[in-house]
């Protein structure tokens, strides 16, 4: 074998050093290349997430905007409520009053019954006054105080027919 001089072993390193700066600088490159599609995609995540902090805010603002309607429907709610609550107490006060009134009305047969009985009492108390009628015109005629006539025309008008 042949004696290795400094120079050769210097020769080498350098050829070496000289291989690897080439190889240095194509890493670097590469990282460079690297570097600015990680930049790009930086940018686009940036834009994406200023695309979601928009949408957040939106949906943020609907999400109030909700929040307010919902609030005015149970305003609104709470309101029918009351007022339900006010007609429920008048139907139940207006449902006892026609109760009260149910138990004191008087149905169609009762006055049926009552007026009949009522005519009855009428008809034998009428009668009961024929009866004195024909009685003093019966004496009058006796006494001759009336005329045949008078006594004819007394009895014609009599309230009840004879039958």
């Amino acid at each position: 074998m042949k004696p290795v001089t400094n120079k050769k072993i210097l020769a080498t390193v350098n050829a070496f050093v000289d291989k690897m700066d080439g190889r240095f600088d194509e890493v670097l490159a590469v990282l460079n290349d690297h570097s600015k599609r990680f930049d790009d995609h930086s940018n686009r995540m940036d834009g994406i997430v200023t695309v979601l902090n928009d949408h957040s805010k939106r949906f943020d603002d609907h999400s109030n905007r909700m929040d307010e309607t919902l609030s005015a429907m149970n305003d609104f709610a709470s309101k029918v409520e009351e007022r339900f609550d006010g007609v429920d107490k008048r139907l139940e006060s207006l449902d006892q009053r026609v109760g009260h009134v149910e138990n004191q009305m008087v149905t169609k047969d009762y006055l049926d019954d009552k007026l009949a009985d009522k005519h009855g009492r009428a008809v034998v108390m009428i009668r009961a006054t024929d009866k004195k009628v024909d009685a003093l015109v019966g004496k009058l005629r006796k006494e001759k105080s009336l005329s045949m006539s008078s006594t004819h025309a007394i009895l014609k008008i009599k309230p009840l027919a004879r039958a």
